[in-house]
């Protein structure tokens, strides 16, 4: 039988009211009528987290004009959006954005060229690069969402391809007060700059033309150089877990070898799991011993005692992708 962490009685509330908690783990809110001769108990809405911020920030970092089209190296590692490429590989939002745009126009300036001004094509094989734009005669903006309360590294590329003398205006504007978080002016860049910020919450670029030809953007990208080598700092070896591992070890997930649950492997979204060159064996599919690892389905008190093996020495590969 469930345990009662909290009991609140609620009258006189015709006028609206909120109960408010704040919980850990799973818990059954109970609602009960106090008073059965004379109406109902009622609940009108159900509602996780507090208040939403009520600004959004935007730290500038710099302008790159040194790295051109080969942000492969530099900018993009949680996802990118190139413009004019159509392939399969674009555009690549991570999931902790949204992004929309308004009131552009596209146009390419040279589909498949190894110009170092054009931005290399995204497909993992490509070796050259596109140039094309987003281009607005006064000025366009791009919306963009951070939906988890971090702050990421954000990135607009732009080059003056055709000509040396196009001008513009980059607002960063916060979403829910209007306010104008940083403002910078673009000229001379024929040979491609990058703007780069840490933002958090939701924001607006505008790009406004403050020149005589039109205001153009090439490309957006979400975090900054991808990890070039893997990283492992030490913590432990521990003993006295044993199999029990629920509640010490896979808040994101799991892989248990050879465990048949519904459930089992519960990958989280920022990795990718193989095992390679391996064997499997299965010593016990049924065992209380306390060495056997728990089997994952939710409410099993069962154990099993399986191993992947190799005679010689196996590969187990973790690409961890969110930096």
């Amino acid at each position: 039988m469930g345990v009662v962490l909290d009991t609140r009685s609620m009258s006189g509330f015709h006028g609206g009211s909120y109960l408010v908690w704040n919980i850990a783990g799973g818990v059954t809110f109970k609602v009960t009528n106090t008073s059965p001769s004379n109406t109902n108990a009622v609940i009108s809405g159900l509602f996780l987290g507090g208040a939403s911020s009520l600004s959004s920030q935007a730290s500038f970092v710099k302008q790159d004009l040194a790295t051109q089209g080969n942000w492969k190296s530099m900018y993009g590692v949680d996802g990118y959006n190139i413009s004019q490429d159509l392939s399969a590989s674009n555009p690549q939002i991570p999931s902790y954005a949204s992004v929309s745009l308004s009131n552009t126009f596209n146009y390419l300036w040279n589909a498949d060229t190894t110009d170092s001004r054009a931005l290399r094509k995204p497909a993992p094989a490509a070796t050259t690069g596109i140039a094309g734009t987003w281009f607005s005669d006064s000025g366009f903006s791009i919306d963009v969402k951070l939906n988890d309360g971090k702050t990421h590294e954000i990135a607009l590329y732009t080059v003056d391809w055709d000509s040396t003398s196009r001008t513009e205006t980059v607002q960063v504007i916060d979403d829910v007060s209007g306010t104008v978080l940083d403002a910078r002016t673009l000229s001379s860049f024929h040979n491609g700059a990058y703007l780069v910020w840490n933002i958090s919450g939701s924001v607006t670029f505008t790009i406004t033309n403050s020149g005589n030809s039109n205001a153009v953007l090439s490309g957006l990208f979400f975090g900054g150089a991808p990890v070039a080598f893997g990283q492992a700092a030490f913590v432990q070896q521990e003993i006295l877990t044993q199999g029990t591992w629920k509640g010490g070890y896979g808040a994101d997930g799991f892989d248990i070898n050879q465990d048949p649950s519904a459930n089992n492997p519960s990958l989280p979204s920022y990795a990718a799991v193989a095992v390679e060159n391996s064997r499997s064996i299965v010593w016990n599919p049924c065992t209380t011993n306390v060495r056997a690892l728990q089997k994952s389905a939710v409410r099993s008190t069962d154990r099993m005692a399986a191993t992947w093996f190799s005679n010689d020495s196996f590969d187990l590969r973790v690409n961890l992708n969110d930096g």
